[in-house]
C-alpha cells in the first residue's frame, strides 16, 4: 500500500484531509491509486464519493502510466462535500481538452478516460507547472460548491 503524505498546495488550507502518494509508471498502479483514494475516503466518512472518485482516478492514472510512464502523484482530499483528485506526471501537455468533451468513437478500445472525467466530474482540468502536469477533478454533492484548487 502507498504511504500517505500531506499535500498543501492540493486544495486550499480549510480542508483538513489531504494526502499523497507518489506510484511508479506501473500496471499495478492504477490498482494501488483505487486502493489508496478508497482508505482515505473511507476513514475520512466519504464513502458517498467512492465509486465516482476511484473510477475517475483510475482513469486517470491509467493515462499516466500509459502516455506519460513517469512516477505519478496521486492526491486526494475530502471536506464532507467535495472530494477534490489530482494526478500529477512529469510530462508536459499531451492533454486535448476539447477532444475529452467529444464522444468516443464508437468500437474503440482505449480513449474514454477524460470523456468519462468530463461527464462525471463536476469540474475538472489540467494545471501546467515546472516538473509536468496535474490532471485535477472535483465530485461534490452539489455542484455549485465544488472549488477549483490551488495550482500544484
Amino acid at each position: 500500500m502507498p504511504s500517505a503524505t500531506k499535500h498543501p498546495s492540493l486544495v486550499p488550507p480549510d480542508r483538513p484531509e489531504t494526502v499523497a502518494t507518489e506510484l511508479p509508471a506501473a500496471r499495478d498502479s492504477p490498482y494501488r491509486a483505487r486502493c489508496f483514494v478508497t482508505e482515505h475516503l473511507r476513514a475520512w466518512g466519504c464513502t458517498r464519493f467512492e465509486e465516482t472518485a476511484t473510477l475517475l482516478m483510475s482513469e486517470v492514472v491509467t493515462n499516466g502510466v500509459t502516455h506519460a510512464a513517469t512516477p505519478l502523484g496521486v492526491a486526494v482530499a475530502c471536506d464532507g462535500a467535495t472530494v477534490v483528485v489530482a494526478v500529477t506526471d512529469g510530462v508536459h501537455g499531451g492533454i486535448d481538452i476539447e477532444l475529452a468533451h467529444r464522444a468516443p468513437w464508437r468500437g474503440a478500445t482505449s480513449g474514454r478516460g477524460l470523456h468519462m472525467v468530463d461527464l462525471l466530474a463536476d469540474q475538472w482540468g489540467v494545471t501546467e507547472h515546472d516538473t509536468g502536469k496535474t490532471i485535477w477533478f472535483v465530485v461534490s454533492a452539489d455542484p455549485s460548491s465544488s472549488p477549483t484548487p490551488a495550482a500544484g
